[in-house]
């Protein structure tokens, strides 16, 4: 059967390398499938209704583990994030009382965050002659700027996610996993028990419902799989499975929070994630993907890079306490 050779200069071989690499890579991440989008963007706004006709729930605007920004090309480095303080104060008034002065005021706390430039390149070299076609070898590097990127937008995620000292750490007493789990939440709802701040953790609402992240490690999830309370947490999730894509790489529910694994979290620090816990911001540009040619020794060579406008931090409030995140011992 007669066969087309398409050499690595050819028109078709160049256009393999696109916004569907870098879009994979986002994809790929751990923490895409818990972020917030912004409905002040119409074609977004047109996507979550689409969604929402098909039943599921969609994360929008602050109610989402991580709150995504994306500025214009003309919007400069930095974004400040209003971070929504939970307010507990009893607003309803009944009968013939007058509403003034009974109003519920609303608390923000204000989070900036700045974007830098990230650059990852990758060069075939010169291990194949000018007869030879290289369109398997483009493949390849796409595939490996795809794995760069979704690995260092995962790395800068987790650094930004982990709590400074001893912010927000809860030591539990629990003998199961679900009686730790439960002081978690009862920690994070009312603010007891947490060291150094004691503020409320906000949950993010999936279909009415009020529901936490916590984030295990490997060896921890392993630990909760071999437990007596994962059957019942499987179940649950799965019940709730088609609400929202967070639920389809859970690990299981239990007291409203959604277990998930990761090998960037630690052995026995797992992390508790509410509202807001992480604020991620791309510049205008977003990214800029580079073709470039030259001489590898005496052969033609070929690179394939690209540029991230990414900034990442996670939620703290002016004074620099963490404002969306808790940590604690769950695994016994």
């Amino acid at each position: 059967m007669a066969q087309t050779v398409i050499r690595h200069d050819d028109a078709l071989a160049i256009r393999q390398w696109d916004k569907k690499v870098i879009l994979a890579a986002r994809k790929a991440t751990f923490f895409d499938q818990l972020k917030s989008v912004d409905t002040t963007n119409k074609k977004v706004q047109k996507m979550v209704e689409s969604y929402e006709r098909k039943g599921m729930t969609v994360l929008t605007d602050n109610n989402g583990f991580m709150q995504s920004k994306t500025l214009g090309m003309n919007e400069g480095r930095e974004a400040i994030f209003p971070l929504q303080v939970h307010n507990e104060d009893e607003a309803w008034v009944t009968g013939d009382n007058l509403l003034e002065g009974h109003e519920k005021n609303l608390k923000f706390a204000d989070q900036p965050v700045v974007w830098d430039v990230y650059k990852i390149g990758v060069n075939r070299g010169g291990t194949r002659t000018k007869y030879e076609t290289a369109l398997d070898l483009v493949r390849a590097m796409h595939t490996q700027v795809k794995i760069d990127v979704t690995e260092k937008l995962d790395r800068l995620r987790f650094s930004a996610l982990k709590p400074t000292a001893a912010q927000n750490v809860l030591t539990t007493s629990g003998t199961t996993i679900r009686e730790r789990i439960g002081e978690v939440v009862d920690a994070a709802q009312t603010g007891k028990g947490i060291e150094a701040t004691g503020h409320v953790i906000k949950p993010v609402y999936i279909g009415g419902e009020p529901y936490y992240v916590l984030g295990l490690s490997i060896n921890d999830a392993r630990k909760w799989v071999n437990s007596a309370d994962y059957l019942e947490s499987q179940r649950l999730a799965n019940i709730r499975g088609n609400r929202n894509p967070v639920f389809t790489g859970a690990l299981g529910t239990i007291e409203n929070v959604i277990l998930m694994k990761h090998h960037m979290f630690e052995d026995g620090k797992s992390i508790l994630m509410g509202a807001q816990a992480m604020l991620e911001l791309w510049g205008g540009e977003k990214l800029k993907q580079v073709v470039g040619y030259g001489k590898y020794g005496s052969e033609e060579s070929m690179s394939l890079g690209v540029f991230l406008y990414y900034g990442v931090e996670g939620a703290k409030f002016s004074d620099g306490l963490v404002f969306g995140t808790l940590q604690a011992n769950i695994i016994p």
